[in-house]
């Protein structure tokens, strides 16, 4: 590693990692991108210790100065080496010309941060305020979200700063964004908006994030809950749906060749009892006619489980209740 006589010196020290000119970042610049590669930028030549030499720190030494003016145009000629590896090949052309990192660097930021654009600044609060969550999850809406806040402080050149004045004006900025995550919720997570918005002080955005997490996660356990304690039930529903008629279905008489009965109470052979009377819509033609149209929909045993499926998770009846309803053996069962 090389040395500087002058530890007061404006210039950085070498490393053993500066040799290379390999390219620091995964993206190279283009003209769409240049938020998120000069972040990037920024924290490699940070990494390496030469952040100094495109915010202008790292100034021209004298050329009376041999050593150090030497020292300052090799590292100054490797920034920028970084720098122009790091373009797409349609926009380095229009900067690899200039003499120093520092002025490379700035001609870039003023060509493509858009720092101050306000049409810019005003379509990202557009798309704040318009942005719903619809059918995204709650992790990804979030994501969005931050996404263009962090858009949005990068063209307002926001800084930190301390004082009264700047924590007044960070709060106000917590409280704009909890507003904006929270406008823009599905209608389920209404009661827990609600609580938030009743919480004084009136949380950070990242603290009603996380309360809606804790909710989200809360209504999927107890989804999961709710639905291995149904299974038991709906079991028992597909199974008599399955077989309406129970035990009788399996019955077979030996005289007329027919289901549902034995040849000990087949009504060829014995006659319909005396007090026998068919129940309206459920004679031997409406059999027919359903045995040869194969039913309505309405007489489908899946959409019978359907239904008693839903008025099991709206109204929680007991299952003996609903287990109940179905058709019960009768007379008026036995069809021919």
């Amino acid at each position: 590693m090389s040395t500087i006589s002058d530890a007061s010196s404006s210039v950085p020290r070498s490393g053993s990692n500066d040799i290379s000119t390999a390219l620091l970042v995964s993206e190279k610049l283009t003209s769409d991108n240049y938020r998120e590669w000069s972040q990037s930028m920024i924290l490699a030549l940070d990494g390496r210790d030469k952040l100094e030499y495109i915010t202008g720190e790292a100034k021209k030494p004298s050329t009376s100065d041999n050593k150090e003016f030497r020292k300052w145009k090799s590292e100054n000629a490797l920034v920028s080496s970084w720098l122009i590896n790091a373009m797409s090949s349609s926009i380095k052309k229009s900067f690899m010309y200039l003499p120093s990192a520092f002025e490379i660097w700035e001609a870039l930021r003023e060509t493509y941060s858009s720092v101050g654009n306000r049409s810019r600044i005003f379509d990202i609060k557009k798309k704040l305020w318009e942005l719903k969550q619809n059918h995204m999850s709650l992790d990804n809406y979030y994501l969005d979200k931050s996404a263009l806040w962090q858009e949005f402080d990068a063209l307002k050149n926001r800084t930190h700063h301390c004082g009264a004045d700047a924590r007044e004006d960070r709060k106000e900025k917590e409280e704009e964004r909890v507003y904006e995550l929270l406008a823009g919720l599905n209608m389920a997570y209404d009661d827990v908006r609600s609580r938030i918005l009743s919480q004084e002080p009136l949380p950070s955005v990242r603290e009603a994030y996380s309360i809606l997490r804790n909710e989200e996660d809360r209504r999927k356990s107890m989804l999961q809950n709710h639905s291995a304690v149904a299974t038991p039930e709906v079991s028992a529903l597909t199974a008599r749906f399955s077989n309406p008629r129970g035990s009788k279905s399996q019955l077979f008489c030996d005289h007329c060749k027919r289901s549902g009965h034995t040849k000990d109470t087949c009504w060829d052979l014995h006659g319909k009892p005396a007090d026998w009377k068919p129940r309206k819509g459920k004679g031997k033609g409406y059999a027919a006619e359903v045995s040869k149209t194969g039913g309505t929909p309405q007489d489908d045993p899946l959409n019978k489980i359907m239904d008693m499926l839903a008025t099991l998770q709206t109204t929680k009846q007991p299952t003996a209740s609903v287990v109940k309803r179905g058709s019960t053996d009768g007379d008026d069962d036995w069809e021919c």
